[in-house]
């Protein structure tokens, strides 16, 4: 027996109620799916919307370096570019506590004696600033 569509599902004309946002809609938000408060009898958990950060990203040459840093837990990923199966593949991966240690190593990844060497870190540690100025909201104490 079929049940009748809900208030939801009439509305939205969906027979699933309204359509899920995905993440990265308009404005870099991902939905949130958050509890209901206790008590609370609605049949559908409250939407809200959440920032989502996006990797730190750096290319030189044939090297891809990735770093995302969540609370406690900061990536550095390196991949390399195979010519022969046209994509980059991962040479290694390792977590940090802090983005300190993990810029630390990419910058150390870059290194190789070449005199291009300090342009080149200096281009990485300014995108990096700029990366990392993006992704906090600081509030200025008066």
């Amino acid at each position: 027996m079929a049940h009748p569509p809900s208030e939801e599902q009439r509305q939205t004309g969906h027979p699933a109620g309204a359509a899920p946002s995905r993440a990265g809609d308009e404005d870099g938000l991902a939905p949130e799916t958050v509890a209901p408060p206790s008590g609370d009898s609605g049949p559908l958990a409250t939407r809200t919307r959440s920032f989502v950060q996006n990797p730190f990203v750096f290319q030189h040459h044939h090297q891809l370096f990735l770093l995302d840093g969540t609370a406690g837990e900061w990536v550095l990923a390196e991949l390399r570019f195979d010519l022969a199966i046209c994509r980059y593949v991962e040479v290694r991966r390792a977590s940090y506590q802090w983005p300190r240690e993990a810029l630390t190593v990419l910058l150390s990844r870059m290194v190789t004696g070449d005199p291009d060497d300090a342009a080149l870190l200096d281009r990485a540690t300014a995108g990096f600033a700029g990366w990392l100025s993006g992704q906090f909201q600081f509030s200025h104490l008066a």
